[in-house]
């Protein structure tokens, strides 16, 4: 009976040992990529949705610049190529770029090399698939029956007469929904809409309806300038 314990045991250490080595291979034949840039360089962070054919300026996402200062990648020394691949992303700033692929696969471009094929350690750009939720919004469903009022940053009220120059310019904005709006900083507030049951916030190229945030795809704000306040002048100093 205890030669028995003594085999299993043995036999247990055995794989114990075996297993460590695979690791440890695997570990090997992994090689890290230096991250070149720092914190400053993510100062404009640009992403190009290939799907979708638009660009986003995300220079107010906190969480994402977090991932990219902690990121750690990989090239695979014994199969760098690793198949057929289809871009889905291209995240910019500065002189750097990394480029996406829909089998995880990252073009990591910096101010000397580029590197392809690489892997990341915890697939941090998996974020950017729930980035967005794919709803493009417009504000076409407006009409001159509705009560339209615009307040701005000074928190001054306007109710708007003109309707239907404003809202020919309001249909002229469209938007993306983004998820975890606790992810941003959207800075200062710039002018709050009434129309309808709803209130539109505007944060430069961010926007809030009802709470939802989204960021502007088309278009602008800034014909919401030419709105003359009763406080206001000609010019808004504070824009």
């Amino acid at each position: 009976m205890k030669n028995k314990i003594l085999i299993m045991l043995i036999l247990i250490a055995s794989l114990l040992i075996c297993g460590c080595d695979d690791n440890q291979q695997t570990n090997n034949k992994k090689e890290e990529v230096a991250i070149t840039y720092t914190e400053s360089a993510l100062d404009n962070v640009s992403l190009t949705i290939n799907d979708l054919d638009i660009t986003l300026d995300l220079s107010n996402n906190s969480y994402l610049k977090s991932l990219l200062l902690s990121i750690k990648l990989y090239k695979n020394t014994d199969n760098s190529n690793l198949g057929n691949r289809t871009s889905k992303y291209v995240l910019s700033f500065g002189n750097y770029e990394f480029t996406i692929y829909d089998n995880k696969t990252i073009c990591y471009i910096d101010n000397d090399n580029e590197y392809d094929y690489l892997t990341a350690e915890n697939n941090e750009f998996d974020y950017l698939d729930n980035l967005f939720d794919g709803s493009s919004l417009d504000f076409n469903n407006y009409t001159e029956e509705e009560t339209i009022s615009v307040v701005n940053s000074k928190n001054d009220s306007k109710e708007i007469s003109e309707k239907n120059e404003f809202l020919n310019n309001l249909k002229q904005v469209k938007c993306l929904k983004l998820s975890n709006i606790e992810h941003y900083q959207l800075g200062d507030l710039k002018y709050q809409i009434s129309i309808s049951n709803d209130i539109i916030k505007i944060y430069g190229e961010f926007v809030t309806i009802n709470e939802n945030l989204y960021v502007v795809t088309e278009g602008n704000f800034e014909f919401l300038n030419n709105i003359k306040f009763s406080s206001s002048s000609d010019w808004l100093p504070w824009i």
